[in-house]
């Protein structure tokens, strides 16, 4: 039984949490039957979904073009995906 996946690289992102939760949540469905092999699931629809007023609040300066630009992602917590999780109606794969 295969329950964990690649590690993946999150290029400077604060997403560790939702890298995190994703890995976490898809290695417990293997473990309790619900999936038959991990699958990644999909951090953008976490990162857009569990704090919306955090999403695309970020400003960056673009290295390229050094204007200033929205960026998605925010830090957040395991606690608050799990809440988000838990009324929610799933997680799709990646």
């Amino acid at each position: 039984m295969m329950a964990a996946g690649d590690i993946r690289d999150q290029l400077g992102h604060p997403l560790c949490w939702d890298f995190s939760f994703c890995d976490l949540l898809s290695a417990t469905c293997v473990l309790y039957g619900h999936m038959e092999k991990y699958m990644p699931l999909s951090q953008i629809y976490v990162c857009q979904n569990v704090d919306r007023n955090s999403y695309r609040k970020r400003v960056v300066i673009d290295p390229d073009t050094k204007e200033e630009r929205d960026h998605s992602c925010y830090e957040g917590s395991m606690y608050d995906a799990l809440k988000y999780l838990k009324n929610s109606e799933g997680i799709p794969k990646a």
